[in-house]
């Protein structure tokens, strides 16, 4: 693998022919690599004592305590993750599993619920109708009686 810097060329052609010069083919032998390499490297800066250099630095800013510290503070939260995806997946298998059972549980008590309602607006309906009758049959008794029953307005807002 060879990297080519095109800085220094001003127009392409150059260092198309340059690029062209590095790339080895199955049919260069040793020598020619070596001689274009050799030819090719003094135009190029020396980049390898300078990143060594960059890399000595960022090392020298951090203490390997502290890096220390972090990479054992990353692997705990690596470690709940993986127990927290564990424990999600659990029960999205459990959940997926009884989802099933549940929904015609629920359904059925749904059901009945409903059925419930329907006997009970049946029976507030006849029970206010009993009522009426009653008023109409005897309204001086119901007068005498009607502080002590609810307003027929309250029956029916349930």
């Amino acid at each position: 693998f060879y990297t080519v810097f095109l800085g220094p060329y001003p127009d392409r052609t150059m260092a198309s022919d340059t690029l062209m010069r590095r790339v080895p083919n199955n049919t260069e032998t040793e020598q020619e690599r070596a001689t274009a390499s050799s030819s090719t490297t003094r135009d190029e800066p020396d980049t390898t004592s300078a990143a060594d250099a960059l890399a000595v630095e960022f090392g020298n800013l951090v203490d390997s305590a502290n890096i220390k510290d972090m990479r054992k503070l990353q692997d705990s939260i690596l470690l709940n993750l993986k127990q927290s995806r564990a424990m999600l997946k659990d029960f999205n298998d459990f959940s997926q599993e009884n989802h099933g059972d549940f929904e015609h549980d629920v359904n059925k008590h749904t059901q009945i619920v409903k059925t419930i309602k329907q006997d009970l607006d049946y029976v507030f309906r006849h029970t206010r109708q009993l009522r009426e009758r009653i008023r109409r049959a005897h309204p001086e008794a119901f007068n005498n009686i009607a502080e002590h029953l609810p307003d027929s307005e309250d029956d029916d807002s349930v």
